[in-house]
């Protein structure tokens, strides 16, 4: 199942909460004051391994990939 983020109107506390994609937009009770004045934030996913620092890993060209260096 899916983890989703949701935000609190009442006490303005972020909190996570793994549910099914079809309950994604019924309100949770918030962990930290108990209202069901939340709402659904959007988020963007994380990525393991992507970004310069793991680009760099595959490449032995100096300065790493800039400039299509790269061999890979």
């Amino acid at each position: 199942m899916p983890l989703f983020e949701y935000a609190c109107r009442h006490c303005a506390s972020s909190f996570e909460e793994i549910r099914k994609f079809e309950e994604r937009l019924s309100a949770p009770a918030c962990p930290t004051c108990g209202s069901r004045e939340t709402v659904l934030r959007l988020s963007a996913p994380g990525y393991v391994g992507v970004g310069a620092a793991s680009a760099a890993a595959f490449c032995d060209a100096p300065g790493g990939c800039c400039g299509g260096a790269c061999r890979n």
